[in-house]
């Protein structure tokens, strides 16, 4: 960690959801995609030359690690981090995996961050 600007943990949610775990760790170590619920962390210098979290209302957090990764490399911890599967339990689990990468895909084609925050509902 001491050569990398930045980091994540892997995940782990709080009701066990095994293939999604390992397709999250997978992503995470193969593509270097993060997202917020694996805890990103920075050095405060990093993360004041990257110009700390961009006001978008979606993928903010994506976006940052994306940054902080550009300015200096990104960790991912073989430690995991505890997560809610709330969001899974709440609108199925199928649904909010296919909404997730129906979401990221649309934002690696550069549409809006303002378009993509309609097609995630709030957790319940």
């Amino acid at each position: 960690l001491e050569h990398h600007a930045a980091g994540a943990f892997r995940i782990r949610f709080d009701r066990p959801r095994p293939a999604t775990e390992l397709l999250v760790n997978l992503r995470s170590r193969a593509l270097g995609i993060v997202y917020g619920d694996q805890a990103i962390f920075a050095r405060r210098s990093a993360f004041e030359h990257v110009g700390g979290f961009r006001p978008i209302p979606i993928m903010e957090d994506r976006d940052l690690a994306a940054r902080l990764r550009r300015a200096g490399g990104f960790a991912i911890v073989p430690l995991a981090v505890t997560t809610s599967a709330r969001r899974h339990r709440g609108g199925g689990h199928l649904r909010t995996l296919v909404r997730g990468w129906t979401i990221q895909i649309l934002y690696a084609l550069r549409v809006s961050p303002e378009r993509l925050a309609r097609l995630y509902p709030p957790v319940r």
